[in-house]
């Protein structure tokens, strides 16, 4: 491995089919280096160049400089939802309920190893009159391709678990696990000269962060393992083992330099923002109405009593969780990954098919009541999460989701997407939306800060642009009185978060919020009640 891993010196950037430096992506030119065994974090609000650089250093745009700058060698791996590097496109989002360990789907250890690799396949019994009954479990070891060294890798992603599990039933943090495991261990980026992180903590509980960090501070120790270099929010805590920091803002470049001397930089940013604070003339008092409300309500928007869901193979998802939301109540559901959240959520909305075999209430109505459709009770649900963000996503690129909002474009632009939240059926409407819900649109787009992104094609826009995006989505229609937001702030900066509660504290009167987080900074002034989940059990409410 050479000294130099990259280097590029007063280098411009310009996107292919782009002719003039006058088209230059970055508003100055770049001059980075990158030594062997440093170890970079660049940092970013929403919109800053961070995916736009990571795709710079991959090949993605044309590097314009006095010397020659080679991207050969590097690799990116994302994270996000929009990525594609795993995709559900064929599927629903309910489906991943419906997947069993004896049925046709990809397994971990399957996704592993790639889907043409040798199987070993159980004997398959079959009945009198000749149909399979236990199908034949498609069996894939992973752990037989690897060396010691990996095999050790391995065992610290803690992969024996995760290997005969339907792919599609991880939850999120065993899912950025896995995506992170097949790169570093079965794909040709472990010999990347550079593999660049994109939010690589993203949905990750507190442990399995500090975990993650830990694996990646001695995987870059390693001298065989590539240079490591990670895409992270500016309110993202900087691991330890981090040698240098850029730092992205509006496409300039406001911070280069060492870890230590960007701690220092951070710390006298935040002594001279904090003296500004505390001046007497621009001490504000609290707003009465940015409050939290206490819950003078008895009327139940939901209710979920002794609800218990079961796996194929008779483990305990969810055991006897009950659980009652009234109006003007923000519920915190916390837990570790795999503790149950998302399965909650999935029997909340009706994804998940034993929704109907348990006993749920929502907005009065029992599940199944006859004459009343799913579609009539997901249409007063404001739903985020990462599970819709990335079936819509592959919904665009198959074209089942149309531009309805912009004339002269083929592209699916934000406001398409945030208008599609006044759909009443499926994901999307096809119909043409009315010139007063465009207006509610555009005036809740002003409010959280993406207006002025709100006619660019959706797929080009950031992670944190488009998660907001989708908050739009279901925050748009006024009737919906009960907003469910799993990990709505992933890619999301500091004040795109903040514009968030700030518009919740102001419009919750009469409805309801629940919302998981992993980072509890994005949830603690919003929420006035917590549910924690343990193993599938209640272990706190209230």
């Amino acid at each position: 491995m050479s000294a130099n891993v990259f280097k590029c010196s007063h280098a411009q950037l310009l996107r292919y089919g782009t002719a003039s430096i006058d088209g230059a992506v970055f508003k100055q030119p770049l001059s980075v280096t990158v030594n062997a065994r440093d170890r970079w974090a660049v940092l970013g609000k929403v919109g800053s160049g961070k995916s736009t650089l990571a795709s710079a250093l991959t090949g993605g745009l044309r590097w314009i400089s006095k010397d020659p700058v080679s991207t050969e060698g590097n690799k990116l791996l994302s994270f996000k939802e929009h990525s594609h590097a795993l995709s559900y496109a064929s599927h629903s989002i309910a489906d991943r309920y419906h997947s069993f360990i004896g049925e046709d789907e990809v397994t971990v250890g399957q996704f592993l190893l790639g889907l043409d690799s040798k199987r070993r396949v159980d004997v398959v019994v079959h009945d009198v009159e000749g149909n399979a009954i236990n199908r034949g479990l498609e069996v894939f070891n992973p752990f037989e391709t690897l060396d010691s060294r990996s095999l050790s890798l391995a065992r610290m992603f803690k992969l024996e678990e995760l290997v005969p599990m339907p792919l599609i039933r991880l939850s999120n943090g065993q899912l950025m696990r896995t995506r992170l495991a097949k790169s570093l261990l079965f794909s040709n980026a472990a010999n990347a000269n550079l593999l660049i992180l994109d939010e690589p903590f993203m949905g990750l509980d507190v442990a399995t962060r500090q975990s993650l960090s830990s694996l990646l501070g001695e995987l870059s120790n390693d001298p065989n393992a590539p240079n490591l270099m990670l895409l992270l929010r500016p309110q993202d805590a900087l691991p330890s083992w981090i040698t240098h920091v850029l730092e992205l803002d509006n496409m300039n470049i406001a911070f280069q330099g060492t870890a230590s001397d960007f701690r220092n930089h951070k710390a006298s940013q935040e002594h001279h923002e904090y003296a500004e604070k505390i001046k007497p003339n621009v001490i504000s008092k609290p707003s009465a109405d940015a409050a939290p409300k206490s819950n003078g309500s008895s009327v139940k928007l939901a209710e979920l009593k002794n609800v218990t869901v079961q796996a194929a193979d008779g483990a305990k998802i969810l055991d006897n969780v009950s659980w009652t939301i009234c109006e003007n109540e923000r519920w915190g559901l916390t837990g570790p990954n795999g503790s149950g959240k998302t399965t909650l959520l999935s029997i909340l909305v009706g994804d998940h098919p034993q929704a109907y075999s348990n006993e749920v209430t929502l907005f009065g109505q029992p599940r199944g009541t006859p004459g009343v459709s799913i579609w009539d009770i997901k249409s007063r649900i404001g739903f985020v999460s990462p599970e819709l963000h990335m079936h819509f996503t592959s919904r665009i690129h198959s074209g089942h989701i149309k531009n309805t909002t912009t004339t002269g474009s083929s592209s699916v632009t934000l406001l398409d997407v945030v208008v599609s939240g006044f759909a009443k059926e499926g994901i999307a409407s096809h119909t043409e939306t009315s010139q007063k819900q465009r207006k509610s649109a555009i005036s809740l787009m002003q409010e959280l800060g993406i207006a002025s992104k709100m006619d660019l094609p959706f797929l080009q826009l950031s992670m944190g642009e488009q998660r907001l995006g989708f908050i739009c989505r279901a925050l748009v229609d006024e009737s919906r009185t009960l907003f469910i937001f799993d990990e709505p702030f992933q890619g999301v900066d500091e004040e795109g978060v903040k514009r968030v509660h700030s518009w919740l504290a102001e419009n919750l009167e009469g409805r309801a919020l629940i919302i998981v987080s992993h980072h509890e900074e994005e949830i603690e002034s919003v929420v006035t009640q917590r549910i924690m989940l343990q193993d599938g059990k209640v272990v706190m409410c209230g």
